[in-house]
């Protein structure tokens, strides 16, 4: 590892948090570092110049700075007179104060200013005191030529020095030199500038102020040396002179704790032809050796591996590493480390030996072998620390001994607490664990245990057939938790305890719309759908209780189930059978085949996205509701929706001008159908429906007691459908169409016999009985709305 932060490094270093960059002494302490040297080498100084900016004409005015034209001189006279003077040198030198007369201050020193104003004032006024300073500094131009980045004349404060105007000018180039710049002024060299001795503080910065049309000279880079590895400041060097060792060492600010001194390299090149390394012993002879141009001294670092040492892990209270020395033993290592933990597994302790007399391990029986001198070796911690000779071993270097936990080196016992507590779950078996402490263990019992009885699962070895079986022991709870005792069963590895909890003898149902009171109510498990009404307040006076929607969750989850596995079931086999056709059937065939196939894929598409309703169709309008068998017992989530009256009736579908009508007395289908105008040519009389209030459709196409007929009364929020007849065939397409059934009968047949379930079970589940039906409102909804006026 370099330690100097190369351009590259510190290209990449983090810059959002100045602690989050680890110096290269920082890491070379933590153990950072590799021994051989980085080659990532800069040239040293020219950093410098990068951060640095034109200096303003401000701080405090150097005492030999010169006067010249330009400069503002701030002159404040207090005493016999008061005076303040902000006055610029003239051309020619001079300044002019009224009353006194021009004062010639060219080329004067500014320590020497104010005695000059002084005696000219003295001249004419008496007793005063004198203040001079100096406001705005001229500016002049000088020439920067050579090895710079921006070459050229430029403009500066009067006040600058020699490194205010290499900064202004970007500094020297990296082809640039350091330790030679020239200064030269009305032609002549003023002095030899190097920036060494100031850039490794040595001396301070040259502070020599550049005048009007001074030339600064920086000529190219002298003979340079590298130095790479571990010293303080790795780089590449500029020699004025040619140095010895020694002096090359304390350029790049000497070696470090981590330097390797038995030795150093120096890479060289060997009469033009290429690079040599040579090995220099770091003794006093050696340090006087002169290094020449382009050499480079490579400083190694010392071994990062402790030797020697020996390591132990795991289980003691200083887990680390130690120092080795002859006769070192088990026992004597605990004791290094403090000693073991109360968790430390002590039957078996590994040493991990990496030296000793070489085995042979076979890789391929037979045929290749591994030599190695790795070994592990198992130990008794207590018999070594009771130092028995075959357990308390003598270490050797680089052993590691591993001491495990008790929880990982051997199983846990376990016992398990479910039912009627806080915080069922695994617990961990000690001594003497009986069933009232494990039930503490678990936050105790909840309110709604059942105290009479509880059970123990225990699983038991059987000696006839060599397996576990599993025994239930049952025992009174509450005798466990009073009397204890025996009556307070020990427990066992692996036990299994269930306390049981009373079942909850209530039921939460919701009524929502045309009632008084809706909202959620709490019952006993026997509770009917009238308990639910009555307990909601009865029924508004504009409530419809035949149209009222009941539903139940646990329908809802079959409705669900059954409805996925049909859709699942009907893509499949209607995938089976169309692609037999696809593949034995004519072209015709099978290119209807795979249109009927993606229209069976749509229609299993929606419905997977449908979702059931639950809803059960009760006959509310049942004579007798209350003590009628639809009058059902309520479940947890039942909820009862008691809609608004409709007052109209609807007419829908193919039919001239589909409408609603008010629901009078006596109107019949006939009737409605007549009212908005009869059918249209499109509309299948055959097929006309009603979807009654309650849930119910009647149909035309029915047969038996639900089949519908055009006499048949209409009641208020009832609907009529007309639908659209289906396109008729020619009688060629029929014959084919014919042929074609007839020859996949087989197919066809298979799917209607395996698919088999009405789909009417899928929609709704409907308990109604038409021959109850009645056509106003029942005698149960005038008897609540009765005795709810009331």
């Amino acid at each position: 590892m370099n330690i100097h932060r190369d351009e590259s490094n510190a290209a990449s270093e983090p810059t959002l948090a100045p602690e989050a960059f680890v110096a290269p002494l920082e890491r070379l302490y933590r153990g950072e570092y590799e021994r051989n040297a980085s080659r990532n080498l800069v040239q040293f100084g020219y950093d410098y110049f990068q951060n640095q900016h034109t200096p303003a004409a401000s701080g405090p005015v150097p005492a030999d700075y010169r006067l010249g034209a330009g400069d503002e001189i701030l002159i404040a006279v207090t005493g016999s007179f008061e005076a303040y003077y902000r006055l610029e040198v003239s051309r020619e030198g001079t300044v002019v104060i009224p009353d006194v007369g021009a004062i010639p201050v060219a080329d004067l020193r500014y320590d020497q200013l104010a005695d000059t104003i002084d005696l000219a004032l003295k001249q004419v006024r008496k007793g005063y005191q004198l203040s001079v300073s100096l406001g705005r500094i001229r500016s002049i131009r000088v020439h920067v030529v050579g090895e710079v980045a921006r070459p050229g004349m430029i403009e500066i404060s009067a006040r600058a020095n020699i490194l205010d105007v290499l900064a202004s000018v970007g500094g020297p180039k990296k082809t640039g030199s350091l330790r030679n710049i020239s200064w030269k002024r009305d032609g002549r060299a003023e002095t030899s500038i190097d920036l060494y001795d100031f850039l490794v503080g040595v001396e301070e910065p040259p502070r020599n102020v550049v005048l009007a049309g001074d030339v600064i000279h920086v000529p190219p880079i002298g003979k340079t040396i590298g130095v790479a590895g571990y010293v303080q400041r790795p780089g590449i060097y500029e020699m004025s002179e040619v140095v010895n060792l020694d002096e090359a060492l304390r350029l790049a600010g000497g070696t470090t704790p981590f330097t390797f001194t038995p030795y150093l390299q120096i890479e060289r090149t060997s009469e033009g032809r290429g690079r040599e390394t040579v090995d220099v012993l770091l003794d006093d002879a050696s340090r006087q050796r002169l290094i020449h141009d382009g050499e480079i001294l490579i400083i190694g670092a010392v071994d990062d591996r402790l030797q020697p040492i020996v390591q132990v892990s795991g289980e003691v209270v200083r887990p680390g590493e130690f120092q080795y020395r002859s006769g070192l033993r088990v026992s004597e290592l605990i004791t290094l480390a403090d000693g073991l933990t109360i968790d430390a597994f002590l039957p078996q302790a590994f040493i991990s030996r990496q030296v000793g007399t070489p085995g042979s391990i076979e890789l391929v029986a037979g045929r290749k072998s591994l030599a190695s001198s790795r070994r592990v070796i198992v130990v008794d911690l207590e018999k070594a620390l009771a130092q028995d000779a075959a357990h308390d071993l003598e270490l050797l270097p680089l052993d590691h001994l591993s001491i495990r936990p008790r929880s990982s080196a051997t199983v846990s016992p376990i016992v398990e607490i479910m039912g009627a507590v806080q915080k069922p779950g695994a617990y961990e078996l000690t001594v003497g664990l009986r069933v009232s402490e494990l039930i503490a263990l678990a936050d105790n019992v909840t309110p709604d245990v059942y105290y009479d009885e509880a059970e123990l699962i225990r699983r038991v070895n059987d000696d006839s057939d060599n397996h576990l079986d599993v025994k239930r022991y049952r025992f009174n709870l509450r005798d466990a938790l009073d009397l204890g005792g025996k009556h307070d069963p020990l427990l066992k590895n692996g036990d299994r305890l269930v306390i049981r909890k009373m079942r909850k003898a209530e039921i939460k149902a919701r009524i929502e719309g045309q009632v008084r009171f809706p909202g959620e109510y709490v019952f006993p498990a026997d509770a009917k759908i009238t308990d639910l009404i009555a307990a909601a307040g009865g029924l508004a006076d504009n409530a419809d209780l035949r149209a009222a929607v009941f539903s139940r969750e646990s329908v809802k989850q079959l409705q669900n189930s059954r409805f996925n596995h049909l859709s699942e079931r009907t893509q499949r086999l209607f995938e089976d059978s169309l692609r037999s056709m696809v593949q034995s059937g004519r072209p015709q065939e099978g290119l209807a085949a795979k249109l009927a196939l993606q229209d069976t894929e749509q229609l299993v598409d929606r419905m997977r996205r449908q979702d059931s309703n639950g809803r059960i169709v009760i006959p509310f309008n049942t004579p007798d509701f209350p003590s009628s068998p639809y009058n059902l017992a309520l479940e947890p989530g039942d909820r009862l929706v008691v809609p608004r009256r409709q007052e109209t009736v609807a007419v829908i579908g193919c039919v001239f001008t589909p409408n609603s009508f008010v629901a009078e007395d006596g109107l019949t289908v006939m009737q409605a159908l007549d009212r908005v105008g009869g059918t249209t040519d499109l509309a299948d009389q055959d097929q006309v429906y009603v979807i009654r209030a309650d849930g119910n459709v009647e149909s035309l196409a029915q047969k038996g007691q639900n089949q519908l007929r055009l006499s048949a009364r209409l009641h208020p929020g009832d609907v009529v459908l007309v639908p659209r007849e289906a396109p008729s065939r020619t009688f060629g397409a029929e014959l084919a169409d014919t042929l074609m059934i007839a020859r996949r009968a087989a197919e066809l047949g298979l799917i209607a016999t395996q698919i088999g379930e009405p789909v009417n079970d899928f929609n709704f589940s409907s308990i109604s009985d038409s021959g109850h039906r009645n056509t106003g409102i029942n005698a149960y909804q005038e008897a609540i709305l009765e005795k709810t006026r009331r």
